[in-house]
């Protein structure tokens, strides 16, 4: 079913890039088009969780000129403050997360953009996986009233934030 058909004009823009309606996305459509295609581009700010690995060795002496030697490594969990930038597009759609999020042994991406599989675009939420490595497939989940974020990952990896709108045409100064 057509959005267009179910809703007004304006409704269907403040569904499908929030607040911000652009002039061709308010435009009534023909019954015979499809619903409009516009492209969200959001700025999410929120905390980064993930595992914070620390390791050290150490080397020492007995009197008697006895040696022993020892390799630590402690894993905990650790937290960031930082953003992760989503794109829904024509052709699918993108996330950016924090270099914090990233793992030593990680797949390609774009820039730091990672394609969004699995991409399921409702009227409340807009879910999906994207790849950090072979391990690690996380989900994502935004919910389109309140504007939040989540990821969730292997090994406890995560991110939850609140989104907004951002023009990526657009300078700040």
């Amino acid at each position: 079913m057509k959005l267009s058909s179910v809703l007004a004009p304006a409704a269907v823009c403040a569904l499908l890039i929030g607040t911000q309606c652009l002039a061709e996305a308010t435009a009534q459509q023909p019954s015979d088009s499809a619903a409009p295609t516009a492209e969200i581009h959001l700025a999410c700010h929120g905390i980064a969780s993930f595992i914070d690995t620390r390791g050290g060795s150490a080397f020492v002496f007995t009197r008697q000129g006895q040696s022993a030697s020892g390799v630590a490594t402690e894993g905990q969990r650790g937290t960031a403050e930082d953003d992760v930038f989503f794109d829904l597009l024509a052709g699918g759609a993108r996330i950016k997360i924090p270099g914090v999020l990233v793992p030593p042994i990680h797949t390609e991406d774009d820039h730091g953009w990672r394609p969004i599989t699995d991409l399921l675009v409702g009227q409340t939420e807009i879910t999906g996986r994207f790849d950090v490595n072979f391990i690690n497939k996380p989900t994502v989940s935004i919910n389109r009233v309140t504007g939040h974020i989540d990821l969730r990952g292997f090994a406890r990896m995560g991110f939850s934030g609140d989104c907004k709108p951002y023009d990526p045409t657009a300078r700040m100064f």
